[in-house]
């Protein structure tokens, strides 16, 4: 049975062409420390570091290279943002659709004193948008902004939010890691304070990295891993300096080797092309989608904006069930849960249990889609 991969919101599957093998040879030919060694492996190490960056620096367009922090993931990208930013007194806005990435830290830093505000959604977006400008006050420090949805795929109108934001000195932090990679450049949310995403996601490059783009020259941040940097190595306090500061300990080098052509091919038409043929697939997939009678729909909340996620639920089987059902029965490979946020499910009405997720990537294929469509059809008629 040929398999129908439709987890690219975990994880994309394939990764940008040339990305396993700038790892492999990474391994082979260089496999040294940058920032560490100053030996001619070490050297070299270190310029491709810089040219990782110096991509970065063009797809996410940030101020200079120097503004690029490498991290694990976006999950450390955010927790590093708002562990540097926040102290206890201070007022933090975010919203129901963030990850836990967003909603764990938070709730540690809330016992801790920081005042957390939750701005939940409905199926009105304008309203949430003028629902969370209403929440900032004078008080808040950090508005925390997730551009795209990991359950339902829906775009969330922010860059209104962020303009407002900025107008009362409150600093913004974007959650982009289901929004690049999809959403063309001028579309993401640049230029704000912070910006974090994952790699290995819409951008189609290796495990282990993430970024966080810091959007001010003057942004003191703190690591929140204390350790080796290569810099002021006599002083046992903590540097600030990004990005090297902020990258304690050993880079993953063989990932930054395997971002380079994923970040090439992230800025190429190749690209564009790949993501508008996805975007038009999937929207024929939704219009399928309404015909069931027995499968629940939770789609992006607008058709114009949209990253090609949507989540089912089964009126007749669990969501594990269901899940096991396609995969067993049809090959389709589909993630069954929360998906890590529980608060958009909440707003949903889809918990405990979750939904399961259909998430198409660049290289789904009309195949794939109709693959989809029939085992959905199959599993819509026999709960009849």
């Amino acid at each position: 049975m040929n398999i129908h991969y439709f987890d690219h919101a975990t994880t994309s599957r394939p990764k940008a062409p040339g990305v396993g093998e700038a790892t492999k040879s990474f391994y082979q030919d260089l496999c040294a420390s940058p920032s560490r060694s100053s030996h001619r492996l070490g050297r070299d190490a270190s310029k491709m570091v810089l040219n990782a960056r110096e991509l970065a620096c063009e797809y996410f367009g940030a101020p200079s290279p120097h503004h690029v922090v490498f991290t694990s993931g976006a999950t450390e990208s955010l927790n590093l943002a708002i562990h540097s930013v926040l102290e206890p007194g201070d007022e933090v806005v975010a919203s129901s659709f963030d990850h836990n990435a967003v909603i764990r830290p938070l709730a540690r830093l809330k016992q801790k004193g920081v005042i957390v505000k939750t701005v939940f959604a409905n199926s009105c977006l304008p309203e949430f948008v003028e629902n969370f400008k209403a929440s900032l006050t004078t008080q808040t420090k950090l508005a925390i902004l997730t551009q795209a949805s990991n359950v339902d795929g829906t775009v969330l109108p922010v860059n209104e939010i962020a303009e407002y934001a900025n107008t009362k000195d409150i600093l913004v932090l974007v959650d982009g890691s289901q929004s690049v990679g999809w959403l063309s450049r001028n579309q993401l949310i640049l230029g704000v304070d912070f910006f974090a995403a994952s790699l290995h996601k819409g951008l189609l490059g290796p495990f282990g990295l993430g970024v966080l783009i810091v959007g001010q020259d003057d942004t003191q941040l703190q690591p929140i891993i204390a350790g080796g940097t290569g810099l002021e190595t006599a002083n046992p306090l903590p540097h600030s300096v990004i990005p090297q500061g902020l990258e304690t300990g050993t880079l993953n080098a063989a990932a930054i080797a395997g971002a380079i052509p994923a970040l090439e091919h992230a800025l190429s038409m190749q690209m564009s092309e790949n993501v508008s043929d996805s975007i038009e697939l999937f929207r024929m997939v939704l219009q399928q989608l309404s015909t069931f009678s027995q499968i629940r729909v939770f789609s992006p909340l607008s058709k114009n904006a949209l990253v090609p996620i949507v989540s089912l639920q089964h009126k007749q089987l669990d969501t594990q069930t269901f899940a096991l059902q396609l995969e067993r029965d049809y090959g389709i490979l589909a993630r069954a849960g929360l998906h890590c946020a529980p608060l958009r499910h909440q707003n949903l009405g889809t918990s405990p249990t979750g939904t399961v997720r259909i998430a198409f990537g660049h290289s789904t294929t009309k195949e794939d889609a109709e693959a989809l469509i029939y085992a959905l059809r199959q599993l819509d008629k026999e709960a009849l």
